[in-house]
């Protein structure tokens, strides 16, 4: 099936189902996607939407997943449903509170259990400067999306034609500006959070009786690796161990890093690689080089090189170069939060430099981000070529967004996702 922008963050709102969810509401569910999907993980969930073929397409496609958990599907226009009170434990509205009165969230959050999740995938139009330089960013990511998942479709017919419904949701331009959006979800829904996301679309979450990030428990959805040595790009992604209590900068510093190559036309040996050719004396115009770095463990190393490369003076450790790099950046609590975390030997999980555009789809999860969002996306829209720093620390996932044309460091953060 295409690439759909409200498939595409179906991950991101099941991280905001509560680990014991009972009952879950689905409003405006479509043809079912999500709200299959959602049964996974709630004991019971009823889907709600106000066109009859929809709903009769959704009850199809759930009759063909059998022994799987089916939701509740119910031809029903929310504005006009009484909903029980204080009842619900998850409720989702995908794409579908422009067809309503917004003030209907009332009506949501009212039918939400003690320690209910609100969660709303909304569009909005494109009125400010600032929507259209997220619109800039995402048209390129929007293409490469959608050219991926033709090849995909193209390669499994027969899944993507099991997949494919034959009814489409009825379309409605939104007209309610983003800035006002958040006005009124401020005043309708106090302690809510609102945050744009990337593909013409912004995240609502409500949570009844708020919660800071430190006592929310996000569902995770996918498990967080460790990244390779090296990224898609041949630079160094940096990945460093979990710290002890007695780490500091100056106990935590590096063995020198050296690129790998090899003589051009000898493949067997590899040479550590400085900025004028390799260890051993070799010029740098008759070497290949490698996507990794040099491992002097390895068969094929070079003995001179290895030599050359045990012997080198250690270099600060990866959070003291990003530390001192950081120092750059605008004051704030983001910022200095992030700074105390590497003196404390948080977890750099990523450090990489490459294309800005593939970036920010591959690498800097922007619509994870509750702080520091829109000045992140504006640096990754105005640049050719970007460096980023993904740190771990408690319950935070903090981005480095680090300008390669001399412009200052800025600093972004979201919750970080419970393994």
């Amino acid at each position: 099936m295409p690439f759909d922008h409200n498939d595409h963050y179906h991950r991101l709102l099941l991280r905001h189902v509560p680990r014991t969810c009972g009952a879950a509401l689905d409003v405006g569910c479509g043809t079912g996607r999500f709200a299959r999907r959602l049964a996974h993980l709630c004991a019971d969930v009823d889907a709600v939407d106000p066109s009859r073929e929809a709903i009769t397409e959704a009850r199809t496609l759930a009759g063909r997943t059998d022994g799987a958990p089916s939701p509740r599907f119910e031809h029903a226009d929310i504005t006009r449903v009484e909903l029980p009170p204080a009842h619900y434990d998850f409720i989702s509205c995908l794409a579908s509170i422009h067809h309503m009165p917004f003030e209907t969230v009332t009506e949501l959050r009212d039918a939400l259990a003690p320690g209910g999740v609100l969660v709303i995938l909304g569009c909005y139009p494109e009125k400010a400067p600032l929507d259209w330089a997220w619109s800039l960013t995402a048209v390129p990511v929007n293409a490469v999306a959608r050219l991926a998942v033709a090849v995909r479709d193209k390669l499994r017919r027969g899944t993507a034609a099991a997949d494919r419904t034959r009814v489409t949701a009825p379309v409605r331009q939104p007209v309610m500006p983003l800035s006002e959006i958040r006005r009124e979800a401020a005043a309708l829904l106090p302690g809510c959070s609102v945050r744009r996301l990337l593909f013409w679309r912004y995240l609502l979450v409500f949570r009844n009786g708020e919660r800071s990030p430190e006592s929310t428990t996000v569902r995770p959805v996918r498990p967080v690796g460790r990244w390779a040595a090296t990224d898609r790009y041949g630079k160094l992604a940096r990945v460093t161990l979990d710290p002890d209590s007695g780490w500091s900068f100056a106990t935590a510093r590096e063995a020198a890093g050296f690129g790998a190559g090899e003589v051009t036309g000898t493949p067997r040996v590899e040479h550590a690689v400085g900025e004028d050719g390799t260890l051993c004396g070799i010029p740098a115009d008759q070497v290949t080089g490698y996507r990794h770095l040099f491992v002097p463990a390895r068969r094929k190393a070079c003995p001179e090189c290895t030599r050359r490369a045990v012997a080198a003076p250690t270099r600060p450790c990866a959070q003291e170069r990003l530390h001192d790099r950081l120092q750059a950046a605008d004051p704030g609590q983001a910022r200095d939060d992030l700074l105390a975390a590497l003196r404390n030997g948080a977890e750099v999980r990523l450090w990489v430099h490459g294309p800005a555009s593939s970036l920010a789809s591959h690498y800097a999860d922007l619509d994870s981000l509750t702080e520091g969002a829109e000045p992140a996306v504006e640096a990754f829209a105005a640049a050719r070529t970007i460096g980023l720093a993904r740190v771990e620390d408690g319950a935070w996932l903090f981005l480095a967004v680090l300008p390669e044309d001399g412009g200052r460091p800025l600093v972004a953060r979201g919750p970080r996702p419970v393994c």
